[in-house]
């Protein structure tokens, strides 16, 4: 267990509170354990990539619809562009557990990693939604083609408030999201734009999910076993967004009343681990599908590796 100890008694000063921190070397290296499988899971997804050149093997979806769209088929053309959209996003699920990895190497384990397991989680339940095998190549374009436009035109909008209709990044965001318009409204009809203040566009049948619905179809498929999505989104939500003390459940009242303990146990650290690989490697494992990847050197050694900290988290 790590645990911190602060000073709550609200009638002293500041400069008079109480930050204390242990941790053993054993509980250290458990967290440097963790931090190996996370970064481990990063590297995979580029070593996967460059076995095979980051080309789609002959016989494999991927290379399937790229000789249609080759051929002038123009959806399978939009759907070829769905594994590209769901590979940025396991890259930047990547990079946030390099981000996890260092926090456990430095020991900071209290308020910091959820925000992290959060984006991890988003980022791949959103890459395997984009690659859900169980739907059509015309689908993928779809759903690719939404998650286009809500996200520019919510970042257009973003921008709009902070550099105005004149700033460049905001005229380039409003020419790509026209660009995306005219296509869906050629190769999706009728399409229209979203009336509700949500703004989460629908091309074709396929509507952008919310974050919630996202992760509530992750846990649903093959990769979620029994979990609740909403359930572990609404945790990891309520541990980044501020709250007061009597939400806070690692928190008790030490053997001084005016000093508050806050706990953190190793359980519950494997725990936001698993919440952040099993949606990556879900993703991973459906990117290396469509590419004909599947059973590669880079795949097997993570399975592994993860199997050996976590024993079944992956099944």
């Amino acid at each position: 267990m790590r645990e911190s100890k602060w000073k709550l008694d609200p009638m002293h000063e500041l400069q008079d509170n109480v930050y204390q921190q242990s941790i053993t070397i054993d509980q250290q290296n458990h967290l440097d354990q963790l931090a190996a499988i996370c970064e481990l899971g990063r590297r995979t997804y580029f070593a996967q990539g460059e076995i095979f050149e980051w080309r789609a093997e002959v016989g494999s979806a991927g290379e399937n619809e790229r000789a249609a769209a080759r051929a002038g088929n123009r959806l399978a053309g939009m759907a070829t562009h769905a594994p590209a959209v769901a590979s940025t996003m396991i890259r930047t699920a990547g990079e946030q557990l390099a981000g996890l990895a260092a926090m456990f190497r430095a020991g900071e384990v209290f308020g910091a990693p959820e925000p992290v397991v959060r984006s991890v989680l988003e980022n791949s339940a959103y890459a395997c939604w984009v690659m859900d095998p169980q739907t059509t190549g015309i689908k993928r374009g779809a759903r690719v083609l939404a998650a286009e436009l809500t996200t520019v035109d919510h970042l257009r909008s973003a921008i709009k408030e902070v550099v105005g209709m004149d700033g460049e990044d905001y005229k380039y965001l409003s020419a790509s999201f026209e660009k995306l318009v005219e296509l869906a409204t050629d190769l999706y009809k009728p399409f229209s734009e979203p009336r509700s203040n949500d703004r989460k566009y629908t091309v074709g049948d396929e509507r952008y999910p919310s974050f919630t619905r996202a992760v509530m179809a992750w846990a649903d498929g093959p990769g979620g076993g029994n979990t609740s999505g909403r359930g572990v989104y609404g945790l990891l939500c309520s541990d980044t967004h501020p709250k007061g003390l009597a939400a806070r459940l690692n928190w008790h009242t030490g053997a001084t009343p005016n000093i508050a303990h806050q706990s953190v146990t190793l359980r519950y650290l494997d725990n936001l681990v698993t919440a952040s690989l099993s949606p990556f490697y879900g993703a991973l494992v459906l990117l290396a599908s469509y590419h004909g990847w599947l059973g590669n050197s880079a795949l097997t050694e993570f399975e592994a590796a993860y199997e050996k900290i976590a024993p079944g988290a992956l099944r």
